[in-house]
């Protein structure tokens, strides 16, 4: 492949791949904080993410093969997207936010199909030299989650829509330049049964594909939870650079894929696919358990495990189904599972996620300073002369001042780098302004995380022991 294809293709895939990390991983914490959405609207919003995956097929396989060059489809979609995703940045409310996602959904979607199909088109053996091509993407995704906390966005607002938004434009642009991609012309038994993978059903009477996609398909309605709320979590819980944070997962991807072989061969596939199970009841349980002033090494801990729950459960299930599944139907069992998990599973996860979330929400009252002339002239007296004094050394920190415009909004994205630090407050620091008459209090909802948590654990678990008992293969069927 000439070098100049190669970067082309690296190019695409990396900024297909930026432009959804931009925006898909902080979008919780956007419509919970600065939306002020519940947990339900938050599902809608992810829950519809998902089902844009089961559509886009229809456009893909129905009408951008058949008919048009895939590069040029790949940025009349970017440029596209790229609008809306301005006028998603605007929006106000949750009702105008949601159409525009959904719109923009169907627009995005497609886009991963397509750019794999120009990329595999263009190289002589796809086999050896896509994967390389790939995980550009990851790549992309990471830098665009470093991105965000390196320029200081706040992961609350609408500024990583923006992040996103310039990615789109550029390969949108950057599309055109990429090498011809000629429509495959008129294909045969094409038609929404093939699209769907509903022409793998008759797999179902293998017990061991039947019950290894029953798995898959179960198992991803409490992994949803981990995509919709990590974030949010984070960033309730105080975490700094939270973004930053989670791209440990996808650093794990990448080196824990470069260990499959090694303990493919040593646990063979059912442990293997057990042992991703159990990296998910563990992560969970992390998350549940974890303190950001005590035990952080748990949050830590529990985002590198992804490239074990990844790895190790998705990369064993396809090792299987490619073994399992005549090679006439290879092509109908991936999208039969892709539409089961990234399409159902992940659909009706994010609505059990909401349902979760928004019965474990507490009331918190947050303690706010009203700014006027004088409260700014004690907080700089009071940071300024005394020194360890408990109500000295972090009040300006700790204790924000907001007008009284701001005080209305005090979840938004400017105050909320102080959410968590205002339940830290000494009561001498708080009675100090309260003796001035500058004290008001705020009651908030915020989650009770560890329930929340404790409920896609206890799932998963009962997932791994229904694959336990019922799922028999032997290496020597394949």
């Amino acid at each position: 492949m000439p070098i100049k294809s190669r970067l082309q293709l690296s190019i695409m895939m990396f900024l297909e791949y930026f432009t959804q990390g931009a925006w898909y991983v902080t979008m919780g914490t956007f419509l919970s904080q600065s939306l002020q959405c519940s947990d339900i609207q938050i599902s809608s919003a992810y829950g519809f993410s998902a089902l844009a995956y089961i559509i886009s097929p229809f456009f893909t396989g129905l009408i951008a093969d058949r008919f048009f060059d895939s590069e040029k489809i790949l940025g009349i979609l970017h440029l596209l997207g790229a609008i809306l995703l301005y006028f998603m940045s605007q929006s106000t409310d949750f009702d105008t936010f949601f159409w525009l996602l959904v719109v923009y959904m169907l627009l995005y979607a497609p886009t991963n199909a397509l750019s794999s199909s120009v990329a595999m088109q263009q190289v002589k053996n796809p086999e050896k030299t896509f994967p390389s091509i790939r995980v550009l993407g990851t790549l992309g995704w990471i830098a665009a989650n470093l991105l965000i906390n390196f320029l200081g966005l706040p992961e609350a607002s609408a500024e990583p829509f923006y992040l996103a938004m310039i990615s789109a434009l550029v390969l949108g642009v950057f599309a055109f330049t990429l090498p011809k991609t000629p429509p495959k012309g008129k294909v045969e038994n094409v038609n929404l049964q093939s699209l769907l993978g509903l022409d793998a059903l008759r797999m179902l009477a293998d017990r061991s594909f039947a019950i290894l996609l029953l798995a898959v398909f179960l198992i991803y309605i409490p992994i949803t939870f981990y995509f919709q709320f990590g974030n949010l979590f984070l960033n309730e819980i105080g975490m700094e650079n939270s973004t930053s944070v989670q791209t440990l997962g996808q650093v794990s991807e990448i080196g824990f894929m470069l260990l499959v072989p090694f303990f493919m061969a040593r646990l063979g596939l059912k442990y293997m696919i057990l042992a991703g199970m159990g990296a998910w009841v563990l992560r969970y349980v992390l998350f549940a358990y974890a303190n950001i002033d005590v035990n952080l090494w748990m949050i830590y801990s529990s985002v590198a495990l992804h490239g074990v729950c990844y790895d190790f459960l998705f990369v064993s299930t396809q090792v299987f189904l490619d073994k399992k599944a005549p090679k006439e139907l290879r092509n109908s069992v991936q999208a039969l599972v892709t539409t089961m998990t990234y399409g159902l599973g992940m659909f009706i996860g994010a609505y059990v996620a909401g349902f979760v979330g928004d019965s474990y929400k507490k009331t918190e009252i947050v303690p706010v300073v009203i700014r006027t002339q004088e409260t700014e002239q004690l907080v700089e007296k009071q940071y300024i002369t005394l020194d360890d004094n408990s109500i000295s050394e972090n009040m300006a920190n700790d204790l924000p001042l907001v007008s009284s415009q701001e005080f209305a909004k005090i979840l938004a994205t400017k105050t909320a780098k102080y959410q968590n630090k205002q339940l830290q407050l000494s009561v001498d620091s708080i009675q100090f302004f309260a003796e001035k008459g500058q004290i008001q209090r705020l009651e908030r909802k915020i989650h009770d995380w560890q329930p929340i948590w404790l409920f896609p654990a206890a799932s998963v678990l009962g997932i791994i022991l229904l694959f336990a008992v019922l799922f028999r293969y032997k290496e020597s069927e394949s």
